[in-house]
């Protein structure tokens, strides 16, 4: 690691989400300085944009790797492929599964989390995607590897990712759930609630209980009704909570983006991929994990048309967001600070400020990725060939 590196001549987005002209010094890993030295010599960034690193708080896999039973190349492999795309922060997803596989899967990816060093993006959690939700809701997942909410299945979980589980999502209308909102809440984990078709009281009961975040907003939810307003009624109206969206403009089409991005407001929306394996790769139909899925477009299919997951990354999503007139500054929060906060991160990464860690992605006037730092070391550089 470089004992210092001073980055000159950026539009940096600071900590209050505003663009200005400013230099940043790094020392041993993080934010030493920010001001204007222009009689020192750094690296000129010649006018981009600097912005905190992107964190990937709900995807399941990319370039032909699934974090289903995946070895440290597997990751390495992801890691390299996310900081290629801004993303200096990854919380891979684990989805319900047969229990051995859940049990290996979170075993594999905590012991990689734990060794560290994956030379892209930093996991620095895993998220597992059930098995408590709801079957009516269950959008791609099998019913046979669905549970009932259980304390004890997630201390298993737990023990066997050596401690590296950070946040869950369920379904808080299933027998048990709250029970579990509760005890995950004391323990710091981060509570979302979706592929649910719980009524509007019981998500706010859920809200009340600890939880703070909704997967996948309109995606496995029951449908918003004028005179049943159900989970989504809730959480787009409690400022409790924060809103995941999908930002490949088929999972969530683009009046739907603004719909959630004018409800919550730019604090509490945060940008996700749900990417799948076949993220960075071409069309085609793919047979992992046991099951079919088709790639057109976007997005992952399976043979009855459900869909299985997205092939794109949160850089599209900031992109698109732009393109639907959300401010730039406040794409990037989504991308960046919103997802930090929400998994009790903000005080190390999320946002640029002196002390954080150095996780920065330089981006162009197009937001094309130029570079990427991670702990202020260059983690990828585009290809000027």
């Amino acid at each position: 690691m470089p004992e210092e590196l001073l980055l000159q001549n950026a539009r940096v987005l600071l900590d209050d989400f505003v663009l200005r002209k400013r230099d940043i010094r790094i020392r041993r890993g993080r934010i030493a300085e920010i001001g204007s030295f222009p009689e020192e010599k750094g690296v000129d960034l010649n006018g981009k944009y600097l912005f905190p690193g992107f964190v990937e708080s709900h995807f399941h896999g990319a370039c032909g790797e699934t974090f289903q039973e995946i070895d440290r190349k597997g990751i390495e492999k992801i890691a390299a492929y996310e900081a290629a795309h801004g993303i200096t922060t990854i919380i891979p997803t684990i989805s319900g599964a047969p229990e051995a596989v859940m049990d290996s899967s979170v075993e594999a990816v905590g012991k990689v989390m734990r060794e560290g060093n994956t030379g892209g993006a930093v996991i620095r959690g895993i998220h597992v995607e059930g098995p408590f939700l709801s079957v009516a809701c269950r959008g791609a997942h099998r019913e046979e590897d669905l549970r009932k909410p259980s304390i004890e299945r997630w201390n298993q979980l737990q023990e066997l990712s050596g401690g590296c589980l950070r946040s869950i999502t369920l379904a808080p209308e299933l027998d048990g759930a709250m029970e579990l909102i509760r005890y995950l809440n004391e323990q710091g984990i981060t509570v979302q609630m979706g592929h649910s078709a719980a009524d509007y009281e019981t998500t706010e009961r859920a809200v009340d209980a600890g939880a703070t975040v909704s997967t996948h907003t309109f995606n496995a939810m029951v449908s918003l009704h004028h005179r049943a307003p159900g989970i989504l009624g809730a959480v787009l109206t409690d400022d409790r909570v924060t809103c995941e969206m999908i930002g490949d403009l088929t999972h969530v089409q683009g009046p739907v983006l603004l719909i959630i991005y004018r409800c919550k407001g730019p604090d509490r929306i945060t940008l996700v991929s749900d990417s799948m394996y076949a993220a960075g790769m071409p069309e085609g139909t793919y047979d992992l994990e046991g099951r079919i899925r088709t790639v057109r477009g976007n997005v992952a299919y399976l043979p009855n048309g459900t869909i299985s997951g997205s092939v794109c990354c949160i850089l599209d999503g900031v992109r698109n967001l732009v393109k639907w007139g959300v401010p730039l500054e406040h794409a990037v929060k989504a991308a960046s600070w919103n997802p930090s906060r929400t998994l009790r991160l903000s005080d190390r990464i999320g946002s640029i400020a002196v002390g954080k860690e150095a996780d920065l992605v330089v981006m162009d006037d197009a937001l094309q990725v130029s570079a990427t730092y991670i702990g202020g070391i260059c983690v990828y550089q585009e290809d000027r060939a």
